[in-house]
């Protein structure tokens, strides 16, 4: 069950995992606000990128579509709010079904950009190389935000593994959608947040225990030329997603 859980490294030695964290994390914030702004042009480039980088890392549309379960009610509070209204003359706008479409299809993109990003870079390598990036820019020392981000990107797939965990439990113990109440939603949060907190004091207790210091020693592998071409591609197909059709 965890393997279908979104944003999870998978261990492997394709051409992605090789690339530097940091200039995945770029592509990342590049490609994603293109596929916000991006048309026809840009929306079909975005969109072999991303099976290119889907078949380079062996995660099929099977897997993408359960580890994107989540989106499905997203999907659905998307179109009641574009396309419904409170007007008995005239319910449903089918004007608004197309920028509907195009506002899921871009959340879509995103999403799997997102995964691509996790599933081939570890938080260790990318909190490492942002925390060194920062201290070379600032000629401090003791910078370290690249252990927040770590622990705060780390921390999204603990939240839908505590969620599950929280599911399951409610199902072995008699819950289902048509037994739903209101002590019944009442348990089940707060067994969903104890879970949160627990995994949070845990990350806390285990820095603590490795007695951490903002001055540790870092290792990240060097920015190299595939790097530089990788974000300067990121960039071209940014340009296409604003200024083509």
């Amino acid at each position: 069950m965890t393997k279908a859980l979104p944003f999870l490294y998978i261990t492997g030695n394709s051409p992605l995992h090789s690339f530097q964290p940091m200039a995945k994390f770029l592509c990342l914030i590049i490609l994603s606000a293109g596929a916000m702004a991006a048309g026809g042009l840009g929306a079909i480039v975005l969109v072999l990128l991303c099976v290119l980088a889907l078949i380079c890392l062996r995660l099929g549309p099977v897997k993408l579509f359960a580890k994107a379960r989540f989106l499905l009610p997203m999907a659905l509070m998307i179109f009641l709010f574009r396309c419904f209204q409170f007007d008995l003359s005239k319910p449903f706008l089918p004007d608004e079904l197309l920028p509907a479409l195009t506002y899921l299809m871009r959340l879509i993109l995103v999403f799997t950009l997102s995964e691509v990003f996790f599933s081939s870079t570890k938080l260790q390598e990318l909190g490492a190389a942002l925390s060194i990036a920062s201290r070379f820019l600032f000629r401090r020392e003791q910078l370290d935000p690249g252990l927040y981000l770590s622990l705060a990107v780390g921390f999204i797939p603990q939240v839908f593994k505590s969620y599950q965990r929280a599911m399951e439990a409610a199902q072995v113990r008699g819950f289902s959608a048509h037994r739903q109440s209101m002590r019944h939603i009442r348990v089940l949060l707060t067994h969903f947040v104890r879970s949160v907190l627990a995994s949070a004091l845990t990350s806390a207790e285990a820095l603590e225990a490795r007695n951490y210091r903002p001055d540790r020693a870092l290792k990240s592998p060097p920015w190299t030329i595939a790097d530089t071409l990788l974000v300067a591609g990121a960039l071209l197909s940014f340009a296409i997603c604003i200024f083509a059709p």
